[in-house]
């Protein structure tokens, strides 16, 4: 971006004054200054392993700093904020939107509609169910916040709405990690993280005490390189991977593994 008053305009030809050349050199070292703070602010995070910083058509990712190990730690964080997804506390039996869409999905379940268990199955109207529900206990949370970490909160990025508008709840679900006890769980390093069907690291859910997560390096990691993670089974076959990751991250994957899948699925077909 080109700064300063003449940016594009064409000026009359005449001499250069020596204060016209002080101007000069000092409205280049204030250009100077101004790119080196802005190279910087790209770096949202540094501790010598990995930083954030902005990653060409992702936003902001997780970039190695220096060579990272398989097996070794690259990211130890503490929560941002923990959401839990129970819908059985007295509060959201209480809630009359809550009870409403559940008995909706409990009546779905019933009538053998989707398997609980088994996501692939899941009907749209189930999953935008849960996706208010959750929308409706970020809200919750967010309300009971401080205001430095409702600012937190609202300063990560918000890929499910639209609209452009940041809820909690958008926020909560483009960013949030499920756990093994029933919450969405946000962190502010590692919600920068990025997906892959072929991660070289994981992430590893502390006790619910504290709820500290790991990051761990699945394979040596050369210096910037991109970290990643998987956001769901990668296991799962492709059809089933790419209609979890649209329906709760509202993208297509197309990392190396699912390109290479969709090629052969393509010819066999």
């Amino acid at each position: 971006m080109a700064f300063g008053p003449a940016a594009g305009m064409l000026l009359a030809p005449c001499r250069v004054s020596a204060t016209a050349r002080r101007c000069s050199a000092a409205a280049t070292a204030q250009l100077d200054l101004r790119r080196a703070t802005a190279a910087a602010q790209t770096h949202l995070f540094d501790n010598g392993t990995i930083r954030v910083c902005a990653v060409p058509g992702k936003g902001h990712g997780i970039i190695a700093v220096r060579p990272i190990a398989a097996g070794a730690l690259v990211l130890e964080e503490a929560p941002l904020v923990r959401v839990s997804k129970n819908t059985q506390t007295r509060e959201m039996k209480e809630h009359p939107m809550v009870g409403s869409l559940m008995q909706r999905v409990y009546a779905l379940a019933s009538e053998r509609k989707f398997d609980p268990r088994d996501f692939d199955t899941w009907p749209a109207e189930v999953c935008e169910a849960l996706e208010r529900v959750l929308d409706i206990q970020a809200e919750i949370v967010y309300g009971k916040l401080d205001p430095h970490t409702q600012s937190k909160w609202l300063s990560l990025e918000n890929s499910v709405s639209g609209d452009g508008l940041k809820t909690p709840g958008g926020v909560l679900r483009t960013n949030g990690f499920d756990d093994r006890h029933g919450c969405a769980t946000m962190y502010e390093v590692l919600a920068r993280i990025n997906h892959s069907c072929e991660p070289n690291a994981e992430r590893v859910a502390g006790p619910l005490e504290g709820s500290v997560v790991r990051v761990f390096a699945l394979a040596d990691i050369a210096a910037d390189t991109e970290v990643l993670v998987s956001y769901i089974d990668h296991t799962a076959p492709l059809r089933v991977r790419r209609k979890h990751l649209r329906q709760q991250y509202k993208f297509t994957c197309d990392c190396p593994r699912c390109a290479r899948e969709a090629r052969e699925e393509a010819q066999s077909a």
